[in-house]
Formats: structure tokens, sequence, C-alpha cells
């Protein structure tokens, strides 16, 4: 893709190594991809390492990633909506430990 080669271009020439993209709008440009909220996030990581940058994006539009873009499956990753939690099976509560 020329507006990916242009970017990697610049940033051989600016000797920067990895480069995170976060505004929708570079987003799209770079990738195609249009789909998710802009409150949501989504990153692509553009390496002087790797021919193909990483999408990281919601596990939910990861098909839509996929589908937009000229993206290999290994290079859009999908992370859960809610972070996983330890259980707190064992531990007091908060309001527990105040009323003791």
């Amino acid at each position: 893709m020329p507006r990916l080669a242009a970017v990697k271009s610049e940033m051989a020439r600016r000797d920067i190594e990895a480069l995170i993209i976060n505004n929708p709008s570079n987003l799209a440009y770079l990738t195609g991809h249009t789909g998710g909220p802009t409150t949501i996030p989504q990153r692509l990581v553009v390496s002087s390492h790797k021919e193909e940058p990483t999408f990281v994006v919601r596990k939910m539009d990861a098909p839509a990633a996929l589908h937009q873009t000229f993206l290999q499956h290994s290079s859009v990753i999908g992370y859960p909506e809610k972070p996983h939690r330890q259980s707190c099976r064992g531990r007091l509560r908060r309001s527990d430990r105040f009323a003791q």
C-alpha cells in the first residue's frame, strides 16, 4: 500500500523503529478501516522490522477490520471489551474491612 510505504519511508528517514497510530482519521487513511466508535481504543502499530502493521481493536470489531483492510488475520489482534478481574474469593470486601 503506497500510503503505508510513505509512512515507513519517513520513519526510516527519522530513524523511528515503531509508530503507534490512534487517530481514527489516520487509521482509516492507512488501513481503510472505518468501523468502530471513536471512543473505543484502536491502535495501529507500524514497525520498521515488519512488512505489515499490527492492528489492535476490540475483539468484536476484529471481523470488520479484517473485511475492510488489507491486513492478514495474524496482524489483527482483538482484545476483550471488559478486562479480566482477579477473583475476590478469600479476600475481604472493602465494606467488610471497615465494618470490623
